[in-house]
Parts: structure tokens; sequence; C-alpha cells
């Protein structure tokens, strides 16, 4: 992964992918994304930004991400999520109670500050996770036995 700086596109973050077959851009908040096949030089880099770069330059910038609040329920196949501030912790926590989610945030943390932003998504994801890894073996497992499919193991990266 490198980086290079063009003149009407600004920053552009060149990565190579072993799996990519083309030259592909994704506008992102801080800049351009061009994922690119293993092998590829950087005439075809260049090749590819004056062949893409109209349809960079049309493309709006994207969305950021929706910011989470205390008003803010996010619905699951698991559960429904909320966030809390609460004065009784100065650790992030989460409790998990009736498919209800919540997740309590310290009183003195800035909710809508990035750091905080990422935290809460970090705690909802492991919450995921953990429902992922109580609901999915059992269900791969009814489902290998009635298709008479065999599998070794059902793996949750965390």
């Amino acid at each position: 992964m490198y980086e290079i700086h063009h003149n009407e596109l600004g920053k552009i973050i060149v990565k190579t992918h072993s799996g990519a077959k083309n030259i592909i851009a994704r506008k992102k908040q801080d800049g351009i994304l061009l994922t690119v096949p293993k092998g590829c030089n950087s005439k075809n880099v260049e090749n590819a930004l004056e062949k893409l770069k109209i349809k960079i330059l049309q493309t709006p910038p994207p969305a950021p991400p929706p910011l989470i609040t205390e008003e803010t329920r996010i619905e699951t196949l698991a559960f429904t999520a909320s966030i809390r501030q609460t004065i009784m912790t100065e650790k992030y926590l989460l409790s998990l109670k009736n498919n209800e989610l919540t997740v309590f945030v310290p009183s003195d943390a800035d909710i809508t500050s990035p750091v905080v932003q990422q935290q809460i998504k970090q705690i909802i994801l492991e919450a995921l996770r953990m429902e992922a890894k109580k609901i999915l073996p059992q269900k791969i497992d009814f489902l290998a036995k009635k298709l008479q499919i065999l599998y070794n193991q059902v793996k949750i990266n965390s």
C-alpha cells in the first residue's frame, strides 16, 4: 500500500489486492482508495486514473456514518441496542437482558466524539459476535444434517 497525490483528485491510497482483476476506485472520507491487481505498475495506475478521473470527480463523497446517541435504537436479529450515559460507571459496560442490549457510557464521555463512537460500535459488534457464537453453530449443524453437508467447525472471528 502506498499513497500518491494527484493534482485534481487529491490524496490517493493505492492498495494491492491479490484477488483483484481490475483497478477499482472508491471515494472515501479522506481521499480515494484505489484497489489494484497484484503486479500492476505505476503506469497502469496513471492510465486508470486518467480514465476514471471524470467519474471520480462526479461521484459525491460518501455520507459520514450516522452518529450514535442516547436516542438511537439499533435493531438487529438478536437484540435491540440502546445507549445510556451514566454516572454509575467510569468504564464502558454492556448489559444484555430480554433481547435488549444497553451500552453504558460514562457520563463524562463526549458521546459525539469519534473515539467514543468507535468504542460504542466495537461494544455492539462484540455483542453481535457473542450472540452469533450462541446461535450459528446450532443452526449450521441443523442445516448441515438436513442438507447432508459435512463441515469441520464454525468460526466467528473477533
